[in-house]
């Protein structure tokens, strides 16, 4: 106890506030850059808007994966669109936030010649699950690549998680 009224006595006296979170945020094509930048900018606790079509799915993966081992929030705006790799990013994130015309949009993967990779559409929605993301393929029509969704299907599935 004494330990703890010395230690809060030294901070107010020095002037020193405790870290705060912050929002960084990350709009634009993912790409290695730009996940770098964020990253930089980072640290546990903090929040990361989210604004953003998608872009490369590696660099996209390694975001999420920083994003959760530190304990990043994420959020999408009413204004923001979140799509493709940036889903992967937001549904990372310990408490996901969203406005309500917030809207994601997931879809199969595909090469650059756009022919499907079955391979990297199960990794995809298998990270997603992993990160509590759940029964997202029954809400693709049939025959569909991708799915739009709103606020509401995506509090449905998990994706948005906090209010």
């Amino acid at each position: 106890m004494n330990r703890t009224l010395i230690t809060l006595a030294l901070i107010l006296a020095l002037g020193i506030a405790p870290a705060q979170a912050k929002v960084v945020n990350l709009e634009g094509f993912i790409d290695t850059k730009l996940v770098e930048s964020v990253q930089s900018q980072l640290e546990s606790g903090d929040t990361l808007n989210l604004n953003s079509l998608g872009g490369y799915l590696e660099p996209a993966s390694r975001l999420a994966e920083f994003v959760r081992a530190i304990g990043i929030n994420t959020q999408v705006r009413s204004t923001a669109v979140c799509q493709s790799s940036c889903v992967l990013i937001f549904a990372a994130g310990v408490e996901r936030r969203a406005g309500i015309n917030a809207m994601f949009l997931i879809h199969l993967g595909r090469d650059s010649q756009g022919n499907i990779l079955p391979g990297a559409t199960e990794w995809f929605v298998g990270k997603l699950f992993e990160y509590g993301v759940n029964e997202l393929l029954a809400l693709f029509p049939s025959g569909s690549d991708g799915i739009n969704l709103n606020y509401w299907q995506a509090r449905t599935v998990n994706l948005i998680n906090a209010d």
